[in-house]
């Protein structure tokens, strides 16, 4: 993978084995996850987050985060793929990255989903798997609410 600018750094290791020095130590601005894999990739943010790599700035990217909708979702059925989660009739076929936004909008993160409802969806658009955007909350200063009448 070809370096992109002066702070893109490609890393080809499991998310486990990514260490601060492999960042060169430096903050963390946009951080995809995409791993299906719940533990490690938490791991990694709070790793991340106690070497203040990740900080209230950081966006988070969660892909994977859309339902596949019946009866138009037939791609993993006739391939032998797992569906995860049945939820009213559509299927989470990462249930992992729907499982970290629900995380980290307790941990207080704003979280935008980009998905499609089942209504969207016919053979010729069968499912699209969606992500979402979160970003630590913070209020916008000056921050009152006593607004002049």
């Amino acid at each position: 993978m070809k370096k992109k600018s002066y702070n893109h750094f490609p890393i080809q290791k499991d998310v486990g084995d990514i260490t601060p020095n492999d960042l060169h130590n430096q903050k963390i601005d946009i951080l995809v996850f995409d791993c299906h894999e719940v533990i490690v990739q938490l791991n990694f943010y709070n790793k991340m987050l106690e070497n203040k790599l990740i900080d209230d700035d950081t966006v988070l990217i969660l892909h994977d985060t859309n339902l596949y909708y019946e009866p138009h979702a037939t791609f993993h059925k006739q391939n032998g793929g797992t569906w995860g989660l049945d939820y009213k009739g559509a299927h989470a076929p990462q249930w992992v990255e729907r499982n970290l936004t629900n995380y980290f909008k307790l941990k207080g993160y704003d979280v935008f989903n980009l998905s499609t409802k089942a209504e969207n969806h016919n053979v010729n658009y069968p499912f699209l798997n969606g992500f979402s955007v979160c970003k630590k909350f913070i209020p916008l200063a000056p921050f009152y609410l006593d607004y002049p009448e």
